[in-house]
């Protein structure tokens, strides 16, 4: 299939994509090879990122007008990047925080991504700022929500962005579910806006957000310890899904007027299929009644809250099988972790009955004996003893019957015997 005039090709996109991968990589390598400070590689990565996104308009010949996305954006659109940036920041680190429970990464790792965003000085903020938030975004944004998403566009717009935030995701060399869920929403703020200004301003709300909260509150997560309060969960959900709810309904509005005749829809009562190649979310939803689009907006916001747990339950599962033992493991550590940081106090006591119970979990797994199942069971009862959190004695108990049912299981085994107090 023939490019379209001055957008790249599929192939070309994707070289692109890994000549900006490999060039941070080796642009990263070097500096460090060379003992160059921090400061340098916060503003060499959106460096190479700018550089080789603009490279592309020259080496391929592209329009980047159209490749970028240089339109302006409407003023309301604008305004509406940032509750989406600040919903976006909560819902996502509830993601990560998830994650690093069911997948721990290396303390090496999370070391240095907290030196990474810190700032002491006047300097370290100048360099953050202009790296992390300004930098970041526009560089990203530019290569991503541009480069990338014009020239997949033969996969649909929903082809395009999930292939799009995938590469977000596997750029950011991270592959967490959170960097998933910000590729697809900043990919439906460029192609619903139109514009790049867009995703741009809710990349930088968002990174900012990050620097601050880190810096200034020295907070890592917004959970306490797991699960942030629904207080501020929910209604970050609700904003992020009303903000992609407006984008896409503009969307639809643009591409209509910009198809009037399409728009229209057919005559007659049967609806012919579209072309295999335009897979179009707003050419499907021209055919809904007007009254009930809303309706349909709202199944199209809870279908995109699905979408995002299971995107989150597959990346969990696909850690798990690769290597199961330490994984669950890990699962263990965490969840004892967990008990003890929301321990009530009338409760303290109980500290040795909960290590011998989790002691319990470890051996079996060690001895091959425990699944999957049997972490859910215990994470399951954490999770509802720590939702208000505070692990009291009703909870413990409900912890020694769950691990001493899951060791009655086992053959050869006994249940957990509850122990005395005095």
């Amino acid at each position: 299939m023939t490019s379209k005039p001055g957008v790249p090709t599929a192939k070309q996109a994707l070289l692109v994509f890994l000549a900006a991968f490999l060039g941070i990589l080796g642009v990263g390598a070097g500096l460090n090879w060379i003992g160059a400070p921090l400061a340098v590689s916060v503003l060499a990565v959106p460096g190479v990122t700018l550089f080789v996104a603009v490279a592309a308009i020259r080496v391929f010949r592209l329009d980047p007008y159209r490749v970028f996305l240089l339109r302006p954006a409407k003023n309301a659109h604008l305004l509406l990047a940032f509750p989406v940036a600040l919903a976006l920041f909560v819902v996502s680190d509830q993601l990560a925080n998830l994650s690093r429970s069911l997948i721990p990464l290396d303390e090496g790792v999370l070391e240095a991504a907290a030196h990474l965003v810190r700032a002491e000085t006047l300097f370290d903020w100048v360099v953050r700022l202009a790296g992390i938030g300004f930098g970041a975004a526009v560089s990203e944004e530019l290569l991503f929500r541009g480069v990338l998403l014009s020239g997949l566009s033969r996969l649909g717009r929903v082809g395009a962005i999930l292939v799009t935030a995938l590469l977000f995701t596997a750029g950011h060399g991270l592959l967490l579910p959170n960097y998933f869920v910000a590729g697809v929403v900043l990919g439906v703020a460029a192609a619903a806006t139109g514009s790049i200004l867009v995703p741009i301003a809710v990349h930088f709300f968002h990174n900012i957000t990050a620097l601050l909260l880190f810096n200034l509150s020295r907070i890592e997560t917004l959970g306490d310890p797991l699960w942030t309060p629904p207080g501020i969960l929910v209604p970050a959900v609700l904003i992020l899904a009303l903000g992609l709810g407006v984008w896409i309904r503009h969307g639809v509005k643009r591409w209509r007027n910009a198809h009037p005749a399409e728009s229209e829809g057919p005559a007659a009562a049967e609806i012919p299929a579209p072309p295999p190649e335009s897979f179009s979310l707003a050419r499907d939803l021209r055919f809904v009644p007007r009254k009930r689009r809303t309706m349909g907006f709202l199944v199209l916001a809870i279908a995109m809250a699905a979408g995002i747990l299971t995107v989150t339950g597959l990346f969990g599962y696909l850690g798990y099988m690769a290597n199961g033992e330490p994984q669950r493991a890990a699962m263990i550590e965490s969840l004892q972790r967990i008990s003890h940081d929301a321990l009530a106090p009338a409760a303290a006591e109980r500290s040795a009955e909960i290590d011998a119970a989790f002691q319990t979990l470890s051996e079996l797994n060690r001895e091959g004996r425990l699944g999957l199942r049997h972490i859910w069971r215990t994470a399951r009862v954490v999770g509802l003893a720590t939702v208000d959190g505070a692990f009291d004695e009703a909870d413990v108990e409900d912890l020694l019957m769950t691990v001493g049912g899951v060791r009655s299981e086992q053959p050869g085994s006994t249940a957990l015997p509850s122990p005395t107090r005095e």
